[in-house]
């Protein structure tokens, strides 16, 4: 009860509908990674969280998630945007 509490409050307070509550960070991610389709790409930072990463090389790169990690100054100007099917891009963890 005390997480449903915390997700409709949360969700009122961005203006949202629903609104949903991890344990950890990484469970977040696992969560949205999840809805992704094999052959989408992944534009990720190169400094992220190292469980991240991890997550991305060998759980989803290999039911065809693929992924780039771009390094500063700039990562968003990067050339990996030039790759088709980019469903997610997360630039800091």
């Amino acid at each position: 009860p005390t997480r449903t509490a915390l997700e409709k409050v949360l969700a009122a307070l961005e203006g949202g509908d629903h609104g949903l509550a991890f344990a950890s960070g990484l469970a977040a991610e696992t969560a949205v990674l999840s809805l992704l389709r094999p052959g989408d790409h992944i534009v990720a930072a190169e400094d992220l969280y190292g469980g991240t990463i991890r997550l991305l090389r060998r759980i989803f790169e290999p039911l065809g998630k693929s992924q780039r990690c771009v390094g500063p100054p700039r990562p968003m100007s990067n050339t990996a945007w030039a790759k088709g099917r980019i469903r997610r891009a997360t630039c800091r963890d």
